[in-house]
């Protein structure tokens, strides 16, 4: 019911036109948030060319995802402007799976420990720092 008693908000439109240059994305002093939602973007510009690779980097909580499903057009946009140049896009966000258990269980997953397996593991999902805080420092 809230959000029936809110007032309107202007429509902003996603322009989803032709290859025009190389840049796919532009968003130009654009703001998003997630409706209702008290987190939001700042307004930022960001340009995504064609034919290459960008990485997105940042603490848990920055708005990493939410940056990515801002380039789709699918969060609210209060100002500014987005263009999308590439049709069809996908976005597969990440969703955590943990078991009821150690932190060990979670990485081996019933499987025998192999020591070498494991510190790779271990360096590849950038664990050293927080087992290195855990009490036990394991």
């Amino acid at each position: 019911e809230e959000f029936l008693r809110l007032p309107d908000s202007p429509v902003l439109s996603l322009e989803v036109s032709g290859p025009q240059g190389n840049a796919l994305v532009e968003i130009e002093s654009a703001c998003f948030s997630w409706g209702l939602e008290r987190f939001s973007l700042s307004p930022f510009s960001i340009k995504l060319q064609g034919g290459t690779l960008t990485g997105i980097a940042g603490p848990v909580g920055a708005g990493k995802s939410s940056l990515l499903v801002a380039v789709l057009g699918e969060l609210t946009r209060s100002a500014g402007k987005h263009i999308l140049r590439s049709k069809p896009v996908a976005f597969v966000p990440q969703r955590p799976f943990i078991v009821s258990g150690t932190i060990l269980e979670n990485i081996i997953m019933d499987r025998p420990v192999e020591k070498g397996q494991l510190d790779t593991a271990i360096r590849g999902a950038a664990l050293g720092h927080d087992l290195s805080e855990l009490p036990a420092g394991q």
